[in-house]
């Protein structure tokens, strides 16, 4: 049996025609849902706040509303406590910076300029803005003059921000506040 040239053209338009239909359909089907479901978002959003956010962060909102929440800013912390591992020897270390102090740790110096964490009550946030730079072996009064690394690293994804570096692995594990000193007592 030998198809005309009339009957192959009947069978793609009516394959296409269905396509169209059934495509047709389902974008129907689609809206029907999808417009209960954009209603009740629309009646169950909060109605915007009568106040703006405070110009400065930690100032207090303007008007002065009563029970008025303010924005929960994340802590300032006076000592990063870091890990570090040692590629070559397989050396976990835990060790801590103190804000702005040079700390070494193998051939690298770390330099902590701020540390925060969100508050207790809130999703658990720590995060460092830390400089990195790598002593020069042969040079010892020379310490790298550019760093190797400059920025943020964050305790809950280590990976996000890490040090590339082929014997050092280093990462943010918290920020605390440095213990209180205690005066040294002498005796006459």
């Amino acid at each position: 049996m030998t198809r005309t040239a009339a009957n192959q053209n009947v069978i793609p338009l009516s394959a296409r025609s269905f396509r169209s239909m059934v495509a047709a359909g389902a974008l129907l089907a689609t809206a029907f849902i999808a417009l209960p479901a954009m209603a009740e978002s629309v009646d169950a959003m909060p109605p915007a706040p009568a106040t703006a956010a405070p110009a400065t962060p930690g100032a207090p909102p303007a008007g002065g509303a009563a029970g008025a929440q303010p924005m929960v800013e994340n802590e300032e912390y006076g000592v990063a406590v870091f890990g570090g591992l040692d590629k070559v020897t397989a050396t976990v270390t835990k060790f801590e910076a103190k804000l702005g102090e040079p700390v070494d740790y193998g051939t690298l110096q770390l330099i902590v300029r701020s540390c925060h964490k969100k508050p207790p009550e809130e999703t658990p946030q720590t995060s460092t803005y830390v400089e990195i730079r790598e002593h020069d072996i042969d040079h010892p009064e020379n310490v790298g003059q550019t760093p190797i690394f400059k920025g943020w690293m964050f305790a809950e994804s280590p990976a996000l921000h890490a040090l590339e570096h082929p014997v050092y692995d280093v990462w943010l594990i918290d920020c605390k506040m440095p213990a209180p000193s205690t005066p040294a007592t002498g005796n006459p």
